[in-house]
């Protein structure tokens, strides 16, 4: 994620005097002085707030036309222009008013705001020291001039401007909205530069509530509320703020930019989009607008977008910092940055930049030259630079612009925030912490800093137990199981992996497991320690220089911990390696290959379809698909496209092709240099093998069932309305009864279907659920038989054929239903365990083993699966394949007892006595009724001269099983040697 996108120091106030804003209409100090139709006026008041700009200036037309000197109406007009993007009109119109009244302030200051709109700063100045001299209680003016020192690094004369905000309302105490408005930006600033948090709060529940009754089509006072609240992460009352605004003018620009912006950090693409365009189209060069629309860009890699936005933003304001700070991002992004000594020492120079003599082949250091130029404390630049790079995860880079904007620019907070931010992202935590602290008490609204330093505090009760490797922080009371057994798997699997791949991290990585706590759950504290906010969709992620993970013990699911964790350090590894430089695709195609499990089912529906209609993504495009994916089904496929390409280079290449590639992303390559380096064809030639590659794999798949045609509730109900006589339209809609909770209608729907078609299978499904439900078992046997074809079977229908006939005893047709089923489709699991069932009731044990063995790849989170194969393993004298077994089921279910036990008893035939012991002690702290377990204890412990402990198992299985006649024996013989 982005680093804070808190609003920087002059970053509120260049939103305020955005073009949207020119909806405010002065209409103190005289403007009304000329003998004009009130209602006429008005009405052209009320079309520029209700964003009808054309209709607006259609009635200033017409006012100005009877009276050339109507400044109020002429105002209203400037403002329509402005809010359409008209600025050339607006600017000539202003130019016009001014020359016929030199003297008013009030249009004095509409051209400074103009000129700072577009980056015009000498301009912007001249017009604003204008106004001040002839009303130096301008407000408009008093706001640019701030901004103005802020820009060019004058602090103290902007930290003075914006406190004389603050001193305005207590001398004055305004009460119009348009006053009220800029006054409530000029404090909001002001709380930045002191960091009073008070201020904010009184601003968003006072200042802007005052705006909304002073007039109720102001929706500039609901803007600069949502903005507060947005700026503080508090999107569950910023939106509806923004909404509410949209309400009363649905054409506000600004809006739909704040709203956008929000998207964005929400990873909502699209939607930022949406609002980009909305603006775009009330205003075509909106420069918010168009930032908006630049940063889903270099969010999501469009490159081709990128170098246009970022010249029509260039051109709408050059001037601000934040545009120049994409404008180095993107250079930086394509070009690299300068050498490390080259770049602390132009990092060194931003406040004295005439001593620096510019590399001429870098594009990267006119831009810093450029900016240091116009402030010699640029850290709106810095900060906004540092957050993009750490997005790119170029952390060592952003650390440096983030603690070079601190001390170059030390009223602002955005820096302070994003390197507090970027500590937890490295792992950092001791020195996030003090940094967080400090960012809290200077803001305690920030809702993402809250959350980190709760997060902090969580850490704070957890227990670290420290490896060679890695250092695991887990609770130390629901997960001390747990971190002990992650560090041994993750010391094995080091050195697994870091061989594979020949690199190893030059320090120890840590991993976090999140558990409840404090009333939340263990996944709100993972997403909180990933994103500072409660939620996102994975369970575990990687930064790259560590791990967090939800902890698996308190999962509603159980899920093979291991598996997981063997993947984040893929990525730990090719990340660090390829010093961030490696795609998204192929890191993530490494970490699946490091997994060793069968491709789901569900990608191989994904890829028939995808193949079939040409849908598929290349290495240009490839990374979207995770980072612009709108569904899980997007998702999914972007990671199982990422898959094949890995297994078509093994096949091209062998496994030895895959570290190569890696390599080479290691010496900053291309992938387009990389593919030719590495497989020695370019890439149009690689791409077209390896979409052959998965003609072939489709091919060779095992019949994938259809999807469902989707249809809307509403298109099955209208189908069924228009052709209640089709069997499928009939079908649809009992089905949709069925989940609608309306069993009895979608019975009879179904039933009327069956009687003209019963082989119908949807109807079919939704009659026999009906006769289960009904118990009557026989009658849904009955059903699904009639439904069922042995030659083309639909998988839904026979599986649950096969569990009526498990559960009525007959193994011979259950048996056959179950051949058809793995001879129609092999990789469901559902016929294996059919299979194990009837073996189990049957007492068939060889039966039994082949088919948890066959199930064992067909489910991979199943504890249960590998634990009875364990238990096979161990009376069969096989104690290496009991303990593998046993293991394998303890990365799924480390609290589990009897896997403990089955361990412990694998050690003891393996003659490992330190393992056995370990084993048997974890397995009666988690279950401590047992007398045999206490008992074989109690023998390990003897064995050792224990004597004391192994008398306290035997009392303590006494207490269990007072006849064990083991337990008398070994206590009398203790007893004896004493």
């Amino acid at each position: 994620m982005r680093g804070s996108r808190q609003l920087s120091v002059n970053e509120f106030s260049l939103q305020v005097v955005r073009p949207a804003c020119f909806a405010v209409v002065m209409l103190a100090g005289g403007w009304l002085s000329s003998p004009v139709s009130a209602d006429e006026l008005a009405t052209a008041r009320e079309h520029l707030r209700r964003g009808r700009y054309e209709e607006s200036l259609e009635v200033c037309a017409d006012l100005l036309k009877s009276d050339p000197a109507n400044a109020a109406a002429g105002l209203t007009r400037l403002h329509s222009l402005r809010a359409l993007g008209r600025d050339e009109e607006a600017l000539a119109s202003l130019r016009s008013a001014i020359e016929s009244d030199p003297g008013s302030a009030d249009l004095l200051a509409e051209l400074a705001r103009l000129h700072w709109d577009h980056g015009r700063l000498d301009d912007a100045a001249k017009a604003a020291a204008a106004a001040l001299e002839l009303a130096p209680d301008q407000l408009r003016a008093r706001l640019i001039s701030a901004d103005l020192a802020a820009a060019r690094g004058q602090l103290k004369e902007a930290e003075d401007g914006y406190r004389w905000f603050v001193q305005y309302y207590n001398r004055i105490q305004p009460t119009a909205a348009e006053d009220l408005l800029l006054v409530g930006q000029g404090a909001a600033e002001y709380a930045r530069w002191k960091s009073v948090s008070q201020v904010f709060d009184f601003v968003v529940n006072t200042v802007c509530r005052d705006i909304e009754k002073s007039d109720p089509l102001a929706w500039e006072g609901r803007w600069l509320a949502g903005s507060l609240l947005l700026e503080k992460y508090n999107r569950a009352q910023g939106i509806p703020e923004l909404q509410a605004a949209l309400a009363i003018n649905p054409q506000a620009a600004d809006v739909h930019v704040l709203l956008g912006e929000s998207a964005l950090d929400q990873r909502e693409w699209s939607k930022a989009t949406s609002h980009a365009d909305a603006a775009l189209a009330i205003h075509p060069e909106h420069p918010a607008a168009l930032r908006l629309k630049l940063d889903v860009a270099l969010s999501t890699d469009a490159r081709d977008a990128v170098p246009g936005l970022l010249d029509r933003l260039l051109a709408a304001n050059g001037s601000d910092q934040r545009n120049l700070a994409r404008l180095a991002a993107w250079n930086i992004r394509l070009h690299g940055p300068p050498a490390p000594e080259r770049w602390s020492k132009l990092l060194e120079h931003l406040d004295h930049i005439a001593d620096w003599q510019v590399d001429a082949t870098s594009e990267v250091e006119p831009v810093f030259v450029r900016v240091a130029r116009q402030s010699p404390h640029p850290g709106v630049f810095l900060s906004e630079l540092a957050g993009w790079l750490e997005d790119w995860r170029k952390f060592r880079l952003a650390e440096d612009l983030y603690r070079r904007a601190i001390v170059l620019m030390p009223p602002l907070a955005q820096p302070r925030t994003g390197l507090g931010m970027l500590c937890m992202q490295t792992g950092r935590v001791d020195e996030a912490r003090s940094l967080l602290d400090a960012a809290f008490k200077a803001d305690p609204y920030h809702l993402k800093v809250s959350n980190l330093r709760k997060v902090i505090r969580v850490l704070d009760d957890y227990k670290a137990v420290t490896t060679d490797h890695f250092v695991i922080h887990a609770d130390s009371q629901l997960d001390r199981l747990l971190a002990r057994y992650a560090a041994e798997y993750l010391e094995e699997t080091y050195a697994d992996l870091t061989a594979q791949y020949g690199f190893e991290p030059p320090q120890r990585t840590h991993i976090e497991f999140y558990n409840n706590a404090r009333g939340l759950s263990g996944h709100q504290w993972f997403s909180a320690r990933m994103v500072g906010l409660p939620w996102i969709q994975t369970i575990g992620a990687s930064t790259g220089l560590m791990i967090a993970m939800t902890s698996p013990t308190c999962l509603e699911r159980p899920l093979h911990w291991g598996r997981v964790l063997r993947h984040e350090f893929v990525h730990v590894l090719t990340l660090q390696q390829t010093e961030f430089n490696i795609p998204h695709w192929f890191t993530e195609a490494l970490a699946m290959r490091a997994e060793g499990t069968l491709r789901p089912l569900e990608w191989d529906r994904l890829l028939a379809e995808r193949v079939a209609a040409g849908k598929l993504r290349n290495l240009e495009t490839l990374t979207e698909g995770f980072v612009l994916a709108g569904s899980s089904e997007e998702w999914n496929f972007a990671y199982c496209q990422s898959a094949l390409y890995a297994d078509y280079m093994v096949r091209r290449g062998g496994e030895e092709s895959l570290v190569k590639l890696l390599d080479a992303y290691r010496r900053q390559q291309t992938t387009a240099a990389a593919i030719h380096e590495v497989f020695g064809v370019d890439l149009a030639e690689f791409e077209a093998g390896y979409r052959t590659y998965l003609q072939q794999l489709v091919a060779g798949l095992e019949a994938v069932e259809p999807r469902e045609e989707s249809q809307s509730p509403a298109e099955i109900q209208r189908a069924y309305r228009e052709q209640p006589d089709s069997p499928e339209a009939a079908a649809s809609y009992a089905g949709l009864l069925w989940l609608a909770k309306k069993r009895d209608e979608a019975n009879q729907v179904a039933l009327k279907v069956l009687k003209d078609h019963p082989a119908q299978p949807r109807a079919a499904l939704v009659a026999a659920r009906a006769a289960i439900g009904a118990e009557d078992a026989p009658g849904a046997v009955e059903i699904l038989e009639r439904a069922l074809d042995r030659n083309a079977p639909r998988r839904d229908i026979l599986s649950l054929l096969l569990e009526l006939q498990l559960a009525a005893k007959n193994w011979e047709v259950a048996r056959e239903l179950c051949e058809l089923g793995q001879q129609k489709f092999p990789r469901y699991p559902d016929w294996w365990r059919g299979r194990a069932a009837i073996a189990l009731e049957l007492k068939d044990r060889a039966g039994l083993k082949t088919a948890l063995q066959s199930l064992l790849p067909l489910e991979p989170d199943d504890p249960i699966i590998r634990l009875k194969l364990a238990e096979f393993a161990l009376a069969e004298g096989n104690a290496r394949a009991a303990r593998a077994y046993a293991r394998d089921s303890l990365l799924i279910d480390v609290l589990d007892a009897e896997t403990h036990r089955v361990l412990a008893e694998a050690a003891v035939q393996l003659k490992d006595h330190r393992r056995a012991v370990q084993e048997y002690e974890t397995a009666l702290e988690l279950k401590p009724g047992s007398a045999d377990w206490n008992y074989e204890l109690a023998r390990l412990y003897a064995a050792d001269q224990r004597v004391r402990d192994a008398k306290d198992r035997l009392f303590e299985a006494i207490k269990h099983d007072p006849q064990h006649q083991g337990v008398r024996s070994l206590l009398a013989q203790l007893r004896g040697e004493e």
